[in-house]
């Protein structure tokens, strides 16, 4: 199984990357190409999100991912900010499920997974149960799967271009275009809050904490501790985690045979790929986030 980062000490390794990903580019130019020319893109495609673009000036957008750090805020006050302030929230994946989505305002919703739109889930019908009750303004999805939720809610739709680009010989981050980072939910809803053109935008729960989480078995199989900002805690305070041996994936998906060299690397790529979002405007809530690209302030009063 090839790498998100080829291993530097395998020339062969590396130069096939490298080829993969010019490949990938000259696909993605030529479906683009290709598409547009025969019309099969209609011309209302991404009409919505061209809407939303420059939406967010003169506010202030807070997205929240999953990661530990949520838990450092204070529902009280931060739904104090948010309602004596101009703010936007956006969130992602099933965090409209957690008791803390409940007390705050909620904007929008970004959502990627294919769990997300499975209706087989009980977590998914949840989801949905709770951003029809709470969630003010819209859902932000890949574009080609918006048929997928349409009889499931009455919230406006935003579709976004989710094609991944090469990450080397592209550097693009508007969802209008193929993106060039990694399927991460948390870094499209960073890209989409850049795309509105917010005054400011305040992040929290991007931990990417997947190292210090990372495990591995009397077997050499390697886990990751799922812990998330909602996950539930023992009688002394530690975060009960289940391990999980998929790494992020679907329950369809075949496990990610890497070792742990391999999953290193590819956390690797996981952090570098934030200097594409690096922004003076995007300020880190969390000051022990592993997350080093982005300005770190906690002089809100919004912490527990």
């Amino acid at each position: 199984m090839r790498q998100s980062v080829p291993d530097p000490t395998k020339p062969k390794d590396v130069l096939y990357h490298y080829f993969e990903q010019f490949k990938r580019l000259v696909i993605c130019k030529y479906r683009e190409i290709r598409l547009n020319k025969f019309n099969i893109y209609p011309k209302h495609r991404f009409t919505a999100l061209k809407v939303f673009e420059n939406s967010g000036k003169g506010k202030i957008a807070i997205v929240l991912a999953n990661g530990p750090s949520v838990s450092t805020l204070d529902q009280q006050k931060l739904k104090q900010f948010i309602d004596t302030n101009n703010v936007e929230v956006f969130c992602v994946n099933y965090f409209p499920n957690s008791d803390f989505a409940k007390k705050i305002p909620l904007h929008y919703w970004v959502i990627s997974d294919p769990r997300h739109y499975d209706f087989s889930e009980q977590a998914t019908i949840d989801v949905f149960e709770n951003v029809s009750l709470n969630l003010k303004k819209g859902i932000f999805l890949p574009d080609n799967v918006e048929n997928k939720i349409t009889e499931y809610t009455k919230l406006p739709i935003i579709g976004f271009n989710d094609v991944q680009n090469s990450n080397i010989f592209s550097n693009n981050i508007n969802p209008l275009f193929p993106r060039s980072y990694l399927s991460m939910t948390a870094y499209k809803a960073l890209a989409i809050s850049l795309f509105g053109n917010y005054d400011k935008i305040y992040i929290c729960g991007f931990d990417n904490t997947f190292i210090a989480d990372l495990g591995c078995d009397q077997n050499n199989k390697i886990y990751r501790k799922a812990k998330h900002f909602y996950t539930k805690k023992d009688a002394h305070g530690e975060a009960i985690f289940k391990k999980d041996y998929l790494m992020g994936l679907g329950k369809y998906d075949k496990p990610r045979n890497r070792n742990v060299s391999q999953e290193l690397l590819t956390y690797s790529r996981l952090f570098s790929e934030m200097d594409k979002f690096k922004d003076k405007r995007i300020i880190n809530l969390d000051l022990n986030s592993l997350t080093d690209r982005f300005v770190k302030d906690n002089s809100l009063d919004i912490y527990v």
